[in-house]
């Protein structure tokens, strides 16, 4: 029942109760007027409709107490935005989500307030990322733009299938790996567009001439021979020794002092990498880099 119509039914119940107490008192004033021998009639239609209007009543406050029911469950079924915005869009017949089987929303609502810059990473590298982390984003067209900010939520709900890495890979399996959606709340967004394209990376930016890699890419950081696999000129995957340099215990990174470039591809070390096999290039990740964002 929506509210709408429990309060035509209210209604309608109403006005069968005014018209019942009005065919009593006609009949009441009738019978003030009627001979002796039909008085029991008119008693009779009286009680008769008195009933009536006792039954009106109490389906009266019956369909009340319904209707009272409705407005307390349309007030408690508000949701309040716990952004400021502008409504993007209205799904008035909402679907499912073909990938996680959730409903899709109702309304988007574009956040007016701070921005907020979307990444995604594979489930490789997922394990890098915490919430609280602070990170450095950098303008695609300007690597010299910078902006700082923090992980702010990271979505594990929500997985997106993707058919290219965001990472090298030397297995099919790899380059479908699925990508989880993070968030980056910035300290300010002062220069920065809606939509703009940006790089995320680890960190605050501070000291980090020179080149530096986390210790998840690194085999054998701790032994004498560290190496790290790299796609070569050929796109075939090249195992390649790296001298380290200064540990930065708060990044988890190293500096790589030879046997890297920044220009270079590197690969997550796992145990399908070998030398000679074929990899895929995803050209908006390169060593040193994190992700991509917007």
């Amino acid at each position: 029942m929506t509210l709408e119509q429990g309060n035509l039914e209210l209604e309608k119940i109403g006005n069968s109760i005014s018209n019942l107490n009005s065919q009593i008192a006609a009949l009441t004033t009738e019978k003030k007027n009627a001979p002796a021998g039909e008085q029991l009639s008119y008693t009779t239609q009286i009680q008769e409709l008195q009933t009536n209007v006792k039954q009106e009543e109490y389906n009266y406050k019956v369909k009340e107490l319904e209707v009272n029911r409705t407005k307390k469950s349309l007030e408690s079924s508000t949701v309040t935005s716990t952004i400021a915005g502008i409504i993007q869009e209205i799904n008035p017949d909402p679907g499912y989500d073909d990938y996680s089987g959730e409903k899709q929303a109702f309304m988007s609502i574009l956040s007016t307030g701070k921005y907020r810059i979307k990444g995604k990473i594979s489930e490789q590298n997922i394990g890098e990322l915490q919430p609280g982390m602070d990170v450095t984003v950098r303008a695609r067209n300007n690597q010299e733009e910078i902006w700082k900010g923090s992980v702010d939520v990271i979505d594990t709900e929500k997985p997106e299938s993707s058919s290219q890495s965001e990472m090298y890979s030397g297995s099919d399996s790899s380059a479908r790996a699925t990508k989880y959606p993070f968030y980056v709340t910035l300290e300010t967004s002062d220069g920065l567009m809606l939509g703009q394209h940006v790089y995320i990376e680890p960190g605050t930016g501070v000291n980090t001439e020179g080149l530096h890699l986390m210790t998840a890419y690194i085999v054998d950081a701790d032994g004498k021979e560290p190496y790290v696999w790299v796609a070569n000129k050929k796109d075939r995957l090249e195992k390649r020794t790296v001298k380290l340099g200064a540990y930065d215990e708060e990044q988890d990174t190293w500096e790589i002092t030879e046997g890297l470039k920044e220009t270079d591809y590197i690969v997550w070390p796992d145990g399908e990498c070998k030398e000679g096999a074929a990899v895929q290039k995803n050209e908006n990740v390169q060593a040193g880099g994190m992700e991509e964002g917007e």
